[in-house]
């Protein structure tokens, strides 16, 4: 890592060039996450190297680098940290971000006029599960209540249907009888009493009269 660090240096004092330097590019990812930072879009036919530096708050440091001339990739880094160039693009994908992985990124550039210096700063927050939860209860809640005002209401629109089925025979029967005994009442009014005279014999007497 120091050879990589003097390699750096020795370019920059041999090839004469100016430095710019952008710092201060905050960046905020969740755990779990993927990042991709660019370190420049305009590589050229003159590009020489291209560096980028990591060092994580928890004192790791390795190192991704890129030689032009030889067409070269070496990296210290573990494999989910990958340097890659993409046509005059350079970019750093890191994946599966993870707590350890907050720090500073530095990205140095060199070709034959100028060095070029970008620095992220990235931070890692925890997923925030409580918030997740606190919405899928909220939604069970709904959805548990939404379910019992519904199956309440089955059962008493199953109760007043099956209600209706039960007594509506009966309904019809009590009404055809009561129908019945008032047409028989009607067939034999007006009646006529028998009255028993002394001799034995019987004579009518008709209600009418």
């Amino acid at each position: 890592m120091m050879e990589m660090d003097m390699l750096g240096f020795a370019l920059s004092l041999l090839l004469g060039v100016v430095s710019t330097v952008t710092e201060g590019t905050e960046r905020q990812y969740q755990e779990g996450q993927n990042a991709s930072l660019l370190c420049t879009d305009t590589l050229s036919n003159d590009s020489v190297s291209l560096r980028w530096k990591i060092n994580r708050t928890g004192g790791e440091v390795c190192f991704a680098m890129f030689r032009f001339d030889l067409h070269q990739l070496t990296s210290t880094c573990e494999s989910r940290v990958a340097l890659n160039i993409e046509g005059s693009r350079a970019v750093l994908h890191i994946s599966d971000l993870q707590e350890s992985d907050k720090g500073s990124y530095t990205c140095e550039y060199f070709n034959s006029e100028e060095t070029k210096f970008i620095q992220f700063h990235i931070s890692i927050v925890a997923c925030n599960t409580s918030n997740s939860s606190e919405i899928y209860n909220s939604y069970m809640d709904v959805v548990v209540k939404v379910s019992g005002v519904t199956i309440a209401a089955l059962l008493v629109a199953a109760c007043v249907l099956l209600r209706r089925i039960l007594l509506g025979p009966c309904r019809t029967q009590k009404e055809t009888t009561a129908s019945s005994s008032k047409q028989d009442l009607s067939d034999i009014e007006p009646y006529s009493m028998f009255v028993q005279k002394n001799n034995g014999l019987y004579s009518t007497l008709d209600a009418c009269t």
